[in-house]
């Protein structure tokens, strides 16, 4: 099974990291900017926040990376940060990718810091202006207070993101939060000031005054929550990717000129020999040369039996049996016949296929979108 794609002559693919992206409308509006170079094709991953485009040979990554900077996102062609994973697994160091970074750094951190301080906030402020029993004199200016470091500093992210859109004729989702929570705290704002004694009662009815500083802070509140929760997911994603990268062989030994050498994993190339001893994982992709084992590949198959394996009379013919990277080899030993390189190991199409199945929208979530849109 392979989750390569049988492209014509004339053209290639192209993935590229796009930063911005919120809702919908923004994977629509990047994918609308990019088909109008002719020939282009544009397939935009919200989750994974990239996009998988088909260029002729004669479009050049420098130009689709400014049709999408004039979109009002920004973009990179994509490293292969899950092959940076599996190298930095090889040599025990932390992997180190702009975007792994970028989402640790401003997708986690920055998004609780802002989350938490609205909520500092945004508790007191709903106490006050929904229940009249936590009232006092003039509440309606500590609720003033109390809405503006929401509003302004904890919502921001929303507002740049809206400024980016309104720059580029258009909107999105974060357009929306920005108008509504803007619009409940200029409107109160102004309430206050038209009638700085509208609160000086206590136990006033929400039907006796016209301020919704509460609403502003909810709002925006409840959404950094959901921005916070996807940040969150999209970690705890990558996490289990580079465990399942950290179950391959680091290291592999290969026969050169009948001495047995020990290299990285990632060092093999197509026709090498390795040997894997008992209880040593397999390198990688290949087939049986010589030897016989039992061979744990729950990883590949999900079966908890172990395969026997072993090549066929008359070895090094086509029928010979194959292995995948990843497996364990619990006995025997065996030497075996690389094929393809590292990265198209078994764990590598794993990856692919399911960046691709996350990718790819049916028909009526389409639908959706353009509804949406």
């Amino acid at each position: 099974m392979s989750n390569e794609i049988t492209l014509p002559d004339n053209q290639r693919v192209v993935e590229l990291d796009i930063q911005g992206m919120t809702c919908a409308s923004c994977v629509g509006r990047v994918e609308r900017r990019l088909s109008k170079i002719e020939g282009v094709e544009a397939l935009v991953n919200l989750p994974l926040e990239s996009a998988r485009i088909m260029v002729p040979e004669d479009v050049t990554d420098e130009q689709l990376i400014a049709t999408v900077q004039s979109a009002g996102y920004q973009a990179n062609v994509k490293t292969d940060k899950y092959a940076a994973v599996a190298v930095a697994a090889e040599s025990d160091a932390p992997a180190k990718t702009s975007r792994t970074d970028h989402t640790t750094a401003h997708g986690g951190s920055d998004l609780k810091l802002r989350l938490i301080v609205a909520t500092i906030f945004t508790v007191p402020l709903f106490v006050i202006s929904m229940i009249p029993g936590a009232q006092f004199p003039h509440w309606g200016w500590v609720a003033l207070v109390l809405a503006t470091p929401v509003t302004f500093w904890s919502a921001w992210p929303f507002h740049r993101a809206a400024a980016i859109n309104a720059r580029h004729f258009a909107s999105t989702m974060d357009t929306l939060v920005s108008i509504g929570v803007l619009a409940a705290y200029f409107f109160s704002l102004w309430q206050l000031i038209k009638d700085p004694n509208v609160t000086a009662h206590i136990g006033m009815a929400m039907s006796e005054h016209a301020l919704y500083f509460e609403t502003a802070g909810v709002v925006a509140t409840f959404l950094l929550l959901g921005r916070y929760l996807e940040a969150r997911a999209k970690s705890r994603a990558g996490d289990a990717l580079k465990t399942l990268l950290d179950l391959g062989a680091k290291e592999a030994v290969v026969l050169r000129d009948g001495v047995e050498v020990r290299i990285p994993a990632s060092e093999l190339v197509p026709g090498d020999e390795f040997v894997t001893r008992p209880g040593e994982k397999i390198a990688t992709d290949g087939f049986v040369v010589s030897g016989h084992s039992a061979v744990d590949t729950a990883l590949v198959t999900g079966e908890s039996v172990p395969v026997e394996v072993g090549p066929p009379a008359g070895a090094r013919d086509p029928g010979r049996q194959r292995h995948h990277a990843g497996s364990d080899g619990p006995d025997g030993l065996r030497g075996a016949d690389r094929q393809g390189t590292h990265r198209a190991a078994c764990r590598s199409h794993f990856r692919g296929l399911r960046a691709d199945r996350a990718g790819h929208r049916r028909g009526h979530v389409r639908v959706v979108d353009a509804v949406h849109q």
